[in-house]
């Protein structure tokens, strides 16, 4: 069992460590998910940062961090453009506003003369 002294020290050895890949390699997550298709680069990066905070503890070595980061952003560009497919696949198409065909004029039949006449 560990002290609350020893636990407070990694803690913030853990920010510290954070904090310089954060400065190392936000750009580079950036245009990797720019690269591949994201709309929301910057958004999947900053969860990409989150889940990697999440689970610092369970990484084996520091080293390990840059690369998980980068297998989390892949796979999270690709879970939002899967996303993506499936809301366009089932959106429903927009109505015009007005609509394309011009409705058929009426006509009436007059007995007197045996001629179609429009209304």
């Amino acid at each position: 069992m560990t002290s609350p002294l020893i636990r407070a020290q990694q803690a913030a050895e853990a920010d510290a460590a954070l904090a310089a890949i954060f400065q190392a390699q936000y750009a580079g997550m950036v245009r990797l998910a720019v690269l591949l298709g994201a709309d929301d680069a910057e958004d999947i990066v900053a969860e990409a940062f989150y889940q990697l905070y999440r689970r610092w503890r369970k990484l084996r070595d520091g080293d390990a961090a840059v690369p998980y980061l980068r297998s989390v952003v892949c796979n999270l560009t690709r879970m939002r453009l899967r996303h993506l497919q499936v809301v366009r696949k089932h959106a429903t198409p927009r109505r015009p506003s007005r609509p394309a065909v011009r409705p058929r004029r009426r006509r009436c039949f007059t007995t007197t003369s045996g001629r179609w006449w429009p209304r």
